[in-house]
C-alpha cells in the first residue's frame, strides 16, 4: 500500500523560492555514530532536464524506432509487387547423344530472360500499399506515444528519487534533533530538572527515529534502481525537479498518438478488406521470355533463339467459400478496430480529466502542507526553551517534534506530488 501510495503521488511541483526557504537542511550537531547515514555519494546532482535529455536514448525508444523502419520496408516491398519483373535463368551441361548416322557426347547451355507485369488484379495491390501505408503511421504514431510515455517515466523516477532524498535528509534531520534532546534530557536529569521517566522515553523516541531512517534508506536505494531502469544510465543524486510544467485550460480533446493509431489500425483493415475482395475479380498479366539454346556435338552444332509475348487471363470459380471466408474475416477485423478506437478515445478522454484533476487537487494539497509546515516551525522555535523553563514537558517537545517531521515528509510528498502531475498532464494532452 505504501508503495502504491508513492507511485499515486509521482502523478505530483514546488515553487523555487518556498524550496529554498523552507527545505530542511543538514544537522549542525554531531551526529551518533549509530546513526544511518544517507547512501548519497557526493557529487554534481543531475539536473531533470538532463535526466529527460537520457531518457531519449531509452531502448524501448529505439524499439518503437525499429518498428517503424520494418513498417516502412513493407511499404517498399508493397510498392514494389505494382510494377513488373524481370528474372533470368542459365544452364549448362554436357549429353550424350545416339542418332541414326551420329552419335557421342556434346556441350549443350541454354539462357533465358523472363518478363511478367501484372495488369489487373481487382485492386489487391492497391489495398496492400495502403493498408502498409497506414501501418507505416500507426507505427509512428506509436513511436511518439513511447517517447511521450518515456519522458513521463524518466520524470516520475527522477522526482522520485529527490522525494526519496529529501525523506532521508528529514528522518535525518529528526534524528540530529532527538539526539540533541536526549542529551539535554540527560544533562537536565543530572541536575534533577528531568526524570527517568522523560529520559526514557526520549530514548525510545530517537530509536523509532533510526529505524525509520533505516526504511528510507532503503527506500532510496529502490529509488535509485528504479531510475536506472526508466531512465537507462545510474545516478546517485539529483537535483530538485523545479517548478514543472506550465499547465494551462484545456481547450478540447485534442488528437492523440494513441487515438491517431487506433485510427490507422481501422483504415489498415480497410486496406485489407480490399485485398480479400479482389480475390472475386479475374487477373490478368502480360508475360514475356526469350531464350538462347547451344548444342556443340562433336560433328555438328546448333544454335536456337526464341522469344514469346502472351496475356494470361486468370479466374477462380470455385474455391469451397476460402475467398467468402476471409471477406468475411476480414469486415470483422475492421469492425473490431473500430471498437477498440471508440474505447481508445474514451480512456484517452478520461486519463486527460484525470489528470488535470489531479494537477488541481496537488496544487491545493501543496498549498496545505506549506501553511502547515509553517505553523509547526512556529510551535517548535519557542517550545524547546519552555521546556527549559519549566513550563512545558519533554513529551510535549517530542510530539512537537514527531509532528514537524510528518510536516516536512508531507510538503516534500506534495512538492513532488504536483511537479509529477504537471508531466501526467503533458503526456495525455
Amino acid at each position: 500500500m505504501r508503495s502504491l501510495s508513492l507511485l499515486l503521488a509521482t502523478t505530483i511541483l514546488a515553487l523555487p523560492v518556498a524550496w529554498a526557504e523552507t527545505s530542511s537542511t543538514q544537522p549542525t550537531e554531531d551526529v551518533s555514530t549509530s546513526t544511518p547515514q544517507p547512501f548519497i555519494i557526493p557529487n554534481e546532482a543531475r539536473t531533470l532536464e538532463e535526466t529527460l535529455r537520457l531518457a531519449e536514448s531509452h531502448p524501448l525508444i529505439a524499439a518503437r524506432q525499429y518498428s517503424v523502419e520494418q513498417a516502412s520496408g513493407t511499404l517498399r516491398a508493397a510498392r514494389g509487387a505494382r510494377w513488373f519483373t524481370l528474372s533470368g535463368d542459365a544452364e549448362a551441361g554436357i549429353q550424350a547423344y545416339d542418332d541414326e548416322d551420329d552419335s557421342g557426347s556434346a556441350a549443350v547451355g541454354n539462357l533465358g530472360l523472363g518478363f511478367n507485369q501484372p495488369l489487373l488484379d481487382g485492386g489487391r495491390r492497391r489495398g496492400a500499399v495502403y493498408s502498409a501505408e497506414q501501418r507505416v503511421s500507426a507505427a509512428t504514431e506509436n513511436l511518439a506515444w513511447q517517447k511521450r510515455l518515456r519522458r513521463y517515466s524518466a520524470a516520475a523516477a527522477h522526482i522520485n528519487l529527490w522525494l526519496a532524498q529529501e525523506l532521508v535528509r528529514n528522518n535525518s534531520d529528526n534524528v540530529s534533533h532527538l539526539e540533541a534532546i536526549l542529551t539535554d534530557v540527560r544533562g537536565r536529569m543530572g541536575n534533577a530538572e528531568a526524570t527517568v521517566t522523560e529520559v526514557a522515553e526520549a530514548e525510545s523516541r530517537l530509536a523509532s527515529a533510526r529505524a525509520a531512517h533505516a526504511e528510507r534508506l532503503t527506500a532510496l536505494s529502490s529509488a535509485q534502481a528504479t531510475y536506472v531502469r526508466d531512465v537507462g544510465e545510474d545516478t546517485s543524486r539529483v537535483a530538485s525537479p523545479g517548478e514543472g510544467l506550465p499547465v494551462g485550460t484545456p481547450v478540447g480533446l485534442q488528437p492523440h498518438p494513441l487515438i491517431v493509431s487506433a485510427r490507422y489500425a481501422v483504415q489498415e483493415a480497410e486496406g485489407l478488406i480490399r485485398q480479400r475482395k479482389s480475390a472475386y475479380a479475374p487477373t490478368l498479366d502480360l508475360r514475356g521470355r526469350a531464350s538462347h539454346n547451344a548444342f556443340a556435338g562433336t560433328t555438328r552444332e546448333e544454335d536456337a533463339s526464341q522469344g514469346q509475348l502472351t496475356l494470361n487471363l486468370g479466374y477462380t470459380f470455385l474455391d469451397s467459400g476460402v475467398r467468402s471466408g476471409e471477406t468475411a474475416a476480414a469486415r470483422a477485423a475492421r469492425k473490431t478496430a473500430e471498437a477498440e478506437l471508440a474505447n481508445t478515445t474514451l480512456e484517452v478522454e478520461a486519463a486527460r480529466l484525470a489528470a488535470q484533476g489531479t494537477f488541481t487537487e496537488a496544487t491545493r494539497r501543496l498549498e496545505e502542507s506549506a501553511r502547515a509546515r509553517t505553523e509547526n516551525a512556529n510551535v517548535i522555535q519557542h517550545l524547546a526553551q519552555e521546556v527549559r523553563n519549566g513550563n512545558r514537558t519533554v513529551r510535549e517537545l517530542l510530539d512537537a517534534r514527531r509532528d514537524q517531521l510528518a510536516a516536512a515528509n508531507a510538503w516534500s510528498q506534495a512538492y513532488a506530488n504536483r511537479v509529477l502531475s504537471t508531466y501526467d498532464v503533458e503526456r495525455w494532452q
